[in-house]
């Protein structure tokens, strides 16, 4: 029995170790992914547009500039970790309503094939934003630094 908890010891501290590299990996990889997206629709707003008219998004003009905004803004915030929980949410919005329009033959086919979902590009976004939302940036992040610096410390 000693065995086990000295083992089960030496794994839980590992993974909190090796925690904050992971999700700063995690963040710098899929933060520039949604700056990069976000600055593309921004760059070709025309192309954007068309893209979301031919999906049936209304206001088409101001779906465009408003998700490349939310993905170019709210991805640079999470490659620095700054209000990570926060920004998450509306890009997890913005991953739903990618599904429901972009990807919806893969919602209404999830019973019967649910690889297809799986297989989608914005399940590994949607999927990022959560994690990160639920265990936060991690210490190597602007939101680790003020949290130790100001909010553990009793400034605030």
């Amino acid at each position: 029995m000693g065995f086990l908890k000295a083992f089960y010891g030496a794994l839980f501290t590992v993974g909190q170790f090796i925690q904050d590299f992971f999700l700063l990996a995690i963040r710098l990889y899929w933060g520039w992914g949604f700056f990069q997206a976000g600055l593309s629709k921004l760059q070709d707003i025309q192309s954007a547009i068309g893209m979301f008219t031919k999906l049936g998004i209304p206001y088409a003009d101001f779906s465009a500039h408003l998700v490349g905004g939310v993905e170019c803004v709210c991805g640079g915030m999470l490659l620095l970790g700054l209000g990570s929980r926060l920004i998450s949410i509306p890009l997890i919005i913005v991953m739903i309503t990618a599904y429901f329009t972009a990807h919806s033959e893969a919602i209404k086919g999830f019973v019967t094939h649910p690889q297809v979902l799986v297989s989608q590009s914005p399940f590994y976004f949607l999927m990022t934003v959560l994690t990160v939302f639920v265990f936060g940036p991690g210490r190597i992040s602007v939101d680790g630094f003020l949290d130790r610096a100001y909010f553990k410390a009793g400034r605030v």
